[in-house]
């Protein structure tokens, strides 16, 4: 239980975030993907089949989360629709399908998720170069390059 207060803290000060963005009462173009006059769309990716699936009850808290604040007239009128998606905590699957809620769902946000899952649609990765020494021999050392998405 100790671990679920830091959580809700995160969607308490998310939810007080999405309060002050908006409200205005006039009639406005929608401006953000996944966000409409009625709506707002998340996605999340978290293991709910194979080995973790344990870890598949922090979707569905935070999925009754919502619930609970959809019940109380959603944020500033809006009701929060939450998609989740089963990636089975396989990494293969996990861009895919962040993908997918990007892309072709449109969220307005990715919310929570277990791994730091940074997708980005139109961005390309960068090559970096990093010095790195190898822990059983101080004097000597490797260059790696890795791929990052900036």
């Amino acid at each position: 239980m100790g671990r679920i207060a830091p959580r809700l803290a995160a969607v308490a000060a998310f939810m007080v975030t999405l309060a002050a963005c908006g409200g205005g009462t006039g009639s406005s173009a929608q401006t953000d993907v996944g966000v409409t006059s009625t709506s707002i769309l998340l996605g999340n990716t978290i293991a709910q089949s194979g080995a973790a699936a344990a870890y598949g009850t922090i979707g569905n808290a935070e999925l009754a989360y919502f619930t609970y604040i959809n019940s109380q007239g959603g944020v500033n009128g809006r009701k929060i629709n939450f998609k989740i998606l089963d990636d089975a905590y396989n990494p293969a699957q996990t861009v895919p399908l962040t993908k997918q809620l990007v892309e072709n769902d449109q969220v307005f946000a990715m919310f929570s998720g277990l791994r730091r899952t940074r997708v980005r649609p139109t961005s390309t990765p960068r090559m970096s170069s990093r010095t790195t020494r190898t822990p059983r021999s101080a004097s000597s050392t490797r260059t790696t390059t890795t791929a990052r998405t900036i």
